[in-house]
């Protein structure tokens, strides 16, 4: 407006910083959408033989991820994995297997569901978790005695941790004055029947 273009004082800027800020975070995405792409080169090698038939592989993973918060309390996500293999080699492991027929031989391409799940809070409480979700309990590298929720073993020589998600329920409630933390997950990877249930709580103070 004219009053804001040629106004006179600081309430007058003030003001027109104030709408065009308004503006703003009323035009911001609710919904991210991103992807993340990784590409390799590996070369296998044996004590004897000829090095130029020896295996070559270039496998590539792609991520693409969607991110959703349609209100500050409530977020869902979703992350997909494709793995392609985009040379015929076969790796190290894989060559010894001379009996391998044609028709089994391991597809070149894969695709699975690394992440699906939602996050909403309780009374601005209890923050919960459901899905398909990533769990890392322990901080070590080579060796994981606390991270018992992940089924999968780390691989130590990995550039990024690839293993994928696990189906829980996760609660978690902070207390932030005394910088608290409790948490409580079910494990519904493997439920099938109620007498199936399996969870486990952490505490850290």
């Amino acid at each position: 407006r004219e009053d804001d273009m040629f106004g006179e004082g600081e309430d007058a800027e003030s003001d027109a910083e104030t709408r065009l800020d308004d503006k703003l975070e009323a035009k911001d995405d609710l919904t991210q959408i991103g992807g993340f792409l990784y590409l390799q080169l590996n070369y296998s090698t044996y004590e004897e033989g000829d090095p130029g038939e020896y295996a070559l592989q270039s496998p590539a993973l792609f991520d693409l991820y969607m991110d959703s918060r349609p209100t500050e309390r409530i977020r869902a996500y979703a992350r997909g994995r494709i793995v392609q293999q985009l040379t015929a080699g076969t790796s190290v492991f894989e060559s010894f297997d001379f009996d391998l027929e044609e028709s089994e031989a391991p597809s070149r391409t894969s695709a699975s569901l690394d992440q699906l799940w939602l996050k909403f809070d309780i009374a601005r409480t209890v923050y919960v978790t459901v899905g398909k979700q990533p769990i890392r309990w322990g901080t070590g590298r080579f060796w994981n005695p606390t991270d018992f929720l992940q089924a999968q073993v780390r691989d130590p020589l990995a550039v990024f941790d690839t293993r994928q998600g696990v189906s829980l329920l996760k609660l978690h409630m902070p207390f932030e004055e005394l910088g608290w933390n409790i948490y409580g997950a079910i494990n519904l990877q493997e439920l099938a029947t109620p007498k199936d249930i399996a969870g486990a709580l952490r505490a850290e103070f």
